[in-house]
Formats: C-alpha cells, structure tokens, sequence
C-alpha cells in the first residue's frame, strides 16, 4: 500500500480514534468504505462518522493502491 498525505493520513487517525472499540475492520474500496463492527451500538451511532467517512472516502479518491495498467488514449 502506498504511503497517505500527511493530511489524508491525519483524517483516517482522526476518524480511527472516534470509532467504538469493537470496531474491527475499515476498508476501502472503488465504491467507497466500509466498517465492520461488533454491534454494541446500532447503526444510528454510525450516522454521526457519516461526514467524517465521506471526507476520508473523498481524499482517497484517484490514489488507488493499484494504479491502472491502462495508458491514456493520445492523440
């Protein structure tokens, strides 16, 4: 995995440090993140990271762990 922005990296610890203990995976996809948790709180909890996780899905968007094998189409 290639190294985050310092910026980048500051908001995933940010969001980290939020999550309730039991929270056990974060992984991110092209389709956004995903949380995985035990259920010692309800989904309703989770509306309140719902910004915080759009803001992180957002800066990672365009630096995928695997860059595209693909080569632009030039003219």
């Amino acid at each position: 995995m290639r190294p985050l922005p310092d910026e980048v990296f500051q908001r995933l610890e940010a969001l980290l440090t939020r999550l309730p203990q039991d929270a056990l995976v974060l992984e991110s996809d092209v389709r956004g993140l995903t949380l995985w948790w035990y259920e010692s709180q309800g989904p309703e909890r989770f509306d309140s990271y719902l910004g915080a996780m759009a803001t992180l899905r957002d800066s990672l968007a365009g630096r995928p762990d695997r860059p595209s094998t693909l080569k632009p189409l030039v003219k």
